[in-house]
């Protein structure tokens, strides 16, 4: 998720806009701008993970399992 959230994260200011968003999380955007600031913080990001499982598709992604 962090790696994804720096992807999106265009100018590197810590927090994404609805313009560097693509269309699926932007959908979710004003349900995790919970303070209405217009910004979405990694931690909003993570509140909203937790709240409705997930960004995508209602499913949180797991992470890579180091078993094999």
């Amino acid at each position: 998720m962090y790696s994804r959230f720096k992807q999106y994260d265009k100018d590197g200011n810590g927090k994404l806009s609805t313009a560097e968003m693509p269309g699926r999380p932007r959908a979710k955007f004003g349900r995790s701008d919970t303070d209405n600031d217009g910004f979405v913080s990694m931690t909003k990001m993570q509140e909203l993970i937790k709240r409705e499982g997930g960004l995508l598709g209602g499913h949180a992604q797991a992470p890579p399992s180091s078993k094999k």
